[in-house]
């Protein structure tokens, strides 16, 4: 009977401690710059704002690394549905391996010779 009351008060608090080791990590415009650790295995959410209606697009620079295996979603519009209207571009990413990456990428119109008017860039140390 002891047993039995101790799983059912301390099971829950196991479980609550841990967490959702497995939700994704959302990395937005505001990290940029930043060094973040995650641990290997790890999924990261990439959102970067974007307006397609003017032709400016993320883009990765230089080509993303081969241990990092991203895979662009659809663009995510903003509730308004207007045209013009911002929405955000968004990548699911996995990090299986351990190592140091730096993730930049250029916004841009990809047909214009010009510098990027935006640059993002993050550092990712997977342990």
């Amino acid at each position: 009977m002891r047993l039995f009351l101790c799983a059912i008060v301390f099971v829950p608090l196991l479980v609550a401690c841990t967490g959702n080791p497995s939700a994704p990590l959302s990395i937005g415009i505001n990290d940029s710059g930043k060094q973040l650790a995650l641990a290997t295995g790890s999924e990261v959410i990439l959102r970067l704002p974007a307006t397609p209606s003017t032709g400016y697009r993320w883009q990765w620079s230089p080509a993303l690394p081969d241990a990092v295996h991203c895979k662009e979603l659809p663009l995510a519009m903003s509730q308004d549905d207007l045209p013009g209207a911002p929405g955000e571009q968004q990548w699911q990413c996995q990090l299986p391996e351990p190592g140091r990456f730096v993730l930049t990428l250029d916004y841009l119109r990809s047909w214009e010779k010009l510098p990027p008017v935006r640059t993002f860039n993050v550092t990712l140390q997977v342990r």
